[in-house]
């Protein structure tokens, strides 16, 4: 990852959280000039780690934010086919992966025919009525996979019921297998990008962005330490803001 301004901000400023921790816990028991030396010492390694996590996360946050916007595109081509089309495009990819597939009641039999494959795609995916039709196309010491975007809670409960028979298969998965065969629809029409929804109670509290402002919170803390009686108290405060803002920059989510 290239060096950017952004990254040796947060690098910075995680090795100055630790600065002035170190500093201030050291401070009241060892001489100022070695409570400063030992600041330093400890601000390095930090640094180092808040430079090792913080560019990791970009990337992984970077990667999935590139598959998650190509598996919304897949979605959204498939959603404009036609169930014939959609099971053409499968039969290749299976026929091409050496699946040797047959076709039978609007399904893809797989594997000798023993497996059996229903995909459904659209805007109401797959439902109940779907899960039973694939577990009556099975037999026995056979399995059906059924391909859907997505599936609710309440769809994998009902999945679980059949002890194995039918096996979801969510839109990460079917993209990874059509990828792999180079098989991945090619764009009719601008495909319109579905938004990403994010776990609210994670953003809240594990959001990078609030680091600054626990920052600051902890960084008065400590400074109103010097003229107050419960110097304790907002020395303790002081402390614990300025953890969780290291702690915000090290691991919290990036948006």
């Amino acid at each position: 990852m290239k060096l950017s301004l952004s990254l040796i901000v947060d690098v910075c400023f995680s090795a100055f959280i630790m600065f002035v921790l170190t500093f201030v816990l050291t401070g009241y028991f060892i001489e100022r000039r070695f409570a400063i030396a030992f600041s330093v010492i400890l601000s390095i390694p930090v640094a180092m780690i808040a430079y090792k996590k913080i560019t990791e996360k970009k990337k992984t946050v970077a990667t999935k934010k590139i598959e998650r916007e190509k598996i919304d595109a897949m979605n959204a081509e498939l959603s404009l086919y036609t169930q014939t089309e959609i099971n053409d495009l499968f039969f290749k990819a299976f026929n091409k992966g050496g699946f040797n597939p047959t076709r039978k009641n609007g399904a893809i039999y797989i594997n000798a025919k023993k497996d059996v494959v229903l995909i459904r795609y659209g805007e109401s995916g797959a439902k109940k009525t779907d899960v039973v039709k694939a577990f009556n196309l099975t037999s026995a010491n056979s399995k059906a996979y059924l391909l859907s975007p997505s599936f609710s809670d309440e769809l994998l409960s009902f999945i679980d019921r059949f002890s194995g028979s039918v096996v979801a298969v969510n839109d990460k998965k079917v993209f990874e297998f059509l990828d792999n065969l180079n098989c991945i629809p090619k764009s009719k029409f601008p495909a319109p990008v579905a938004p990403q929804t994010k776990e609210r109670l994670k953003a809240a509290f594990f959001d990078r962005k609030k680091a600054k402002n626990f920052f600051l919170f902890g960084f008065l803390f400590l400074i109103m330490s010097i003229f107050v009686n419960l110097k304790l108290y907002y020395i303790i405060l002081g402390s614990l803001f300025l953890i969780y803002a290291l702690i915000l920059k090290l691991f919290g989510t990036v948006s």
